[in-house]
């Protein structure tokens, strides 16, 4: 079972930490380790923080990259400035979502390292990383804010140990939807609607329908205002 540790590098705000607390809360993590980071007890944290004060106040606190990463058994470099070629093969990133889909495979501590808002992470940080990951964006702007960027990695992450389930709704039976159609076809032909174009018609509403995977709820309410239409028409 993996064991996920954050860690943010000489973070320059005190409201970016306090937004990655926050992300980490929405998708499940608890671990965060800070190095030199601002005063955690300011406003601005707090703020941003929300409910997720709790991450703030369990947070370990160190003053180097060494240090910070003494207990991790893989460690995960993020950068917006990647390279190829053999020269600066330190800066080759792989994908995001490769690195999801094969991470959960690993046993034990595994951190994300993200460097300060400015630089980011040096050389000598990547140079311990066993993987840099990168996420991709515009050529225009590629650098993004400190927190969106590790929203974005932790969403994918969470997204790929299947926690982000959400219940489906029961979905409309076979049976239902040729009552739908019969009700269709009846209005259709009450209403004067040309013969001819009411096959093409409830062909095309069949294709939809099916596109749009309609829930039971959603059948009962369209029955509901076909049958309307046809006691008025009635």
């Amino acid at each position: 079972m993996i064991e996920w540790v954050v860690v943010l590098v000489n973070p320059k705000y005190a409201g970016n930490v306090g937004s990655v607390a926050r992300s980490m809360m929405n998708f499940g993590f608890s671990k965060l380790t800070l190095i030199n980071p601002p005063s955690m007890d300011s406003s601005e944290c707090r703020k941003y923080a929300s409910h997720a004060s709790a991450i703030l106040d369990s947070a370990r606190i160190v003053e180097s990259f060494e240090e910070a990463i003494e207990d991790v058994d893989f460690l995960v470099g993020t950068s917006a400035r990647i390279y190829e070629g053999e020269k600066v093969n330190w800066r080759t990133p792989a994908g995001i979502r490769d690195f999801t889909k094969k991470v959960f495979g690993m046993k034990g501590r595994v951190g994300i390292v993200f460097g300060p808002e400015d630089f980011g992470l040096s050389n000598k940080d990547l140079s311990k990383c066993d993987l840099l990951i990168s996420i991709p964006t515009s050529e225009q702007y590629p650098s993004m804010n400190l927190s969106h960027a590790v929203h974005l990695v932790l969403w994918e992450i969470f997204y790929e140990s299947g926690d982000a389930s959400f219940k489906e709704l029961p979905k409309m039976s076979g049976q239902e939807k040729e009552k739908f159609f019969e009700l269709l076809s009846s209005i259709l032909e009450q209403a004067g609607y040309p013969k001819h174009k009411r096959e093409i018609t409830k062909i095309m509403m069949r294709r939809i329908m099916g596109r749009a995977l309609v829930s039971e709820m959603e059948y009962h309410r369209l029955m509901g205002t076909l049958q309307t239409i046809k006691k008025r028409l009635d």
